[in-house]
């Protein structure tokens, strides 16, 4: 069974909605990159989730909670560690927001506004 994001990813990105620095959407030339950054995931939580955007300047991701083989609405942004195992518990770098718009709003627009100040200086 393919895994499709909910009908709003389509929307945004039917919109040429673009991210702004320093998060950035996969293309489909990066789906071997997607399927890495997916199975770390599953390692390094014992969960999964479909990845769609990446933090271009550190390991961060975000990418759809999938519960039970279904994506859910819900968006899971987190650091990879890249250890290839379970991370202890006090590591988890876990948020999740409840949609892709407030992702958008909280995560995405915040760390591009916290990127801007720091580059002011």
């Amino acid at each position: 069974m393919e895994l499709r994001p909910p009908p709003v990813y389509f929307e945004v990105r039917a919109a040429n909605f673009v991210l702004l620095s320093p998060w950035f959407f996969f293309n489909s030339e990066e789906e071997p990159q997607m399927d890495n950054v997916r199975e770390e995931y599953q390692v390094e939580t014992g969960d999964d989730f479909l990845p769609f955007a990446y933090r271009g300047d550190r390991d961060d991701f975000a990418g759809f909670r999938i519960d039970q083989g279904q994506i859910t609405g819900d968006v899971i942004t987190v650091h990879i560690a890249w250890s290839r195992k379970r991370e202890p518990s006090d590591f988890d770098t876990r948020k999740v927001s409840p949609s892709l718009i407030h992702w958008i709003r909280d995560v995405a627009m915040g760390d591009a506004v916290s990127k801007y100040e720091y580059n002011k200086r």
